[in-house]
């Protein structure tokens, strides 16, 4: 299986639809076949 990491910054930008669209992009992903992480990638604090 392959791997994908999405990097988001829901941490900064705590909205809800910073956070649906990542998780549409990780769902759609593993649909497709793919193990995927999320990575915060803005350094706040979640």
């Amino acid at each position: 299986m392959k791997r994908i990491v999405v990097l988001g910054l829901m941490g900064q930008y705590p909205l809800g639809g910073m956070a649906w669209q990542v998780l549409h992009h990780l769902l759609g992903l593993r649909r497709l076949g793919y193990e995927c992480y999320y990575v915060e990638n803005s350094g706040a604090p979640p």
